[in-house]
């Protein structure tokens, strides 16, 4: 299953807004170490959407509980960011989905 347009600007919008939400309010906001880090986020998910041609992770979203999120699964790669269970597919640490795994 591949990621639509519209659900891959989905997710850059919401991948967008939690890191804006991380960035301290005051001046110089948007200097070049935050502006970067959006836009490699934005050419992963692409790349993943237009060159993996495995299934996305199923009903891949923001984790609720940080205790049940990608980054305590047992196929969470913290080293390149990605579900070693999805063929590599980008996610990060605190986003969940239905194929979870607590770590053995």
């Amino acid at each position: 299953m591949r990621i639509t347009s519209k659900q891959l600007r989905q997710i850059i919008k919401e991948e967008l807004m939690r890191e804006m939400q991380r960035m301290p309010i005051g001046k110089g906001v948007f200097g070049k170490g935050p502006a970067m880090a959006i836009a490699k986020r934005r050419m992963q998910m692409r790349a993943a959407a237009e060159d993996h041609p495995v299934p996305t992770p199923p009903n891949l979203r923001y984790a609720d509980n940080i205790d049940e999120s990608c980054g305590t699964c047992a196929a969470f790669c913290p080293k390149t960011g990605s579900c070693k269970a999805f063929g590599g597919y980008p996610v990060s640490a605190d986003m969940v989905c239905a194929a979870w795994q607590g770590e053995s």
